[in-house]
């Protein structure tokens, strides 16, 4: 030899990879902590282990009888009969208050209907509604007044709001904006001295 030391004998065999050395004792899975006690002892063993552990937490299988999905450790304990019963009575349930809600409607329907025939004429549209409003108020003496419902109830104000199943508070401001506009034109004119 040339005085070149290579650091090896010739007898030594090479020094397997750490990876493989680990599974020559048997290595646990990886779901251990959930209660898995499997011993692997290659690397496939352990991704073949993996797919089908009973223990892994977020496996989910679909059962071949009634494809409901659930998790691997579930699966021994399932019963296809019981979860279809179970599927059945809560849509029955679902079924039962619709029913319900559909007969209320009925009910509600054929209330409208029976308001309708007996009172064809006193329908109004929004439009009329308000021309109905404005007419009663231009009947007034008085274009100064401003109305507030609740201190000047007025029979008139009060049937509006009433066939138009319209709120105060969607009557008030259109109300009051059109007396505003009135009185506005009374000051206007007085100014000018035309009366």
């Amino acid at each position: 030899m040339s005085g070149h030391y290579s650091g090896r004998s010739a007898s030594a065999s090479p020094v397997p990879p750490q990876r493989n050395r680990r599974f020559l004792t048997g290595v646990s899975c990886d779901n251990a902590i959930y209660g898995c006690s499997a011993r692997l002892s290659s690397p496939e063993e352990r991704i073949i282990h993996k797919d089908l552990c009973d223990f892994e937490p977020n496996s989910c299988v679909k059962c071949i009888e009634c494809h409901k999905e659930m998790k691997r450790s579930q699966l021994r304990r399932h019963n296809c009969i019981e979860e279809l019963r179970a599927a059945v009575e809560e849509l029955k349930d679902i079924i039962t208050a619709l029913e319900a809600k559909v007969n209320q409607q009925s009910i509600h329907l054929n209330e409208a209907k029976q308001i309708l025939d007996a009172s064809p004429h006193q329908i109004l549209t929004h439009r009329q509604l308000k021309e109905k409003w404005i007419e009663s108020y231009d009947r007034d003496n008085d274009p100064k007044r401003e109305v507030v419902f609740e201190s000047e109830p007025d029979l008139t104000f009060k049937e509006v709001r009433h066939l138009s199943g319209l709120s105060d508070t969607q009557v008030l401001p259109e109300v009051n904006a059109y007396k505003r506009y009135d009185k506005q034109m009374a000051t206007d004119v007085d100014d000018f001295g035309i009366f």
